[in-house]
């Protein structure tokens, strides 16, 4: 399968790659890591055959989506994650795969991973997360600025099978409730960043 195809694919089910360009670029991984976790798959981004078999399948309607449990016999930490009804601290681990980090340089902070929650609560879809704490190392891999806030566990970006600008106007209502006048959002083809920072609103 041509990454033309996956493209269209993933465009029919509502994972926007971006441009059907045929170039497998950060929009288009950011789309397969979404179906990816939606269907139970490794979220990796690469449109390997399990993933070319499950996008196949959604199309012709027999791949079921795997919901993320909004409730679990989890034993409780103790701390804010205990309230967090649809993510975990391990969707929020740095993506390095442990050649930088052990996955968490800096921990994901309450006041971004809350908003997250909400957004995803409004959005009434499973998201999935795409970046979330990084290691500087990492950050610099993939093209971040130096001063990510992405490296201090102030930032995550987000997709799934919604529309970006639809996400991206959740996220601005969440924002302007739970923190007015501050945070930065972002919005790309394959999703939606969101921080804590100082007000700031880009399209990449």
């Amino acid at each position: 399968m041509t990454v033309k195809q996956i493209q269209c694919l993933l465009t029919y089910l509502g994972y926007s790659p971006g441009s059907i360009d045929g170039i497998e670029g950060r929009n288009t991984q950011g789309a397969i890591r979404a179906f990816q976790a939606d269907y139970g798959l490794t979220v990796d981004g690469i449109p390997g055959a399990a993933t070319q078999k499950m996008l196949i399948g959604a199309i012709a309607g027999t791949a079921v989506k795997v919901e993320k449990p909004e409730s679990s016999d989890t034993p409780k930490t103790g701390t804010f994650w205990d309230d967090i009804r649809y993510f975990t601290r391990e969707e929020f681990r740095c993506q390095c795969g442990g050649k930088y980090c052990n996955g968490f340089p800096a921990e994901p902070a309450e006041e971004t991973v809350r908003m997250a929650d909400e957004i995803r609560r409004r959005a009434g879809v499973p998201l999935n997360v795409n970046s979330g704490v990084r290691c500087k190392r990492h950050n610099a891999e993939v093209g971040g600025v130096s001063n990510s806030l992405h490296t201090t566990g102030r930032a995550v970006d987000l997709s799934g099978a919604i529309s970006t600008e639809k996400l991206y106007a959740i996220a601005q209502e969440v924002q302007a409730e739970k923190i007015p006048g501050r945070g930065g959002l972002g919005l790309y083809g394959w999703g939606i960043h969101e921080d804590n920072g100082k007000y700031s609103r880009w399209n990449g």
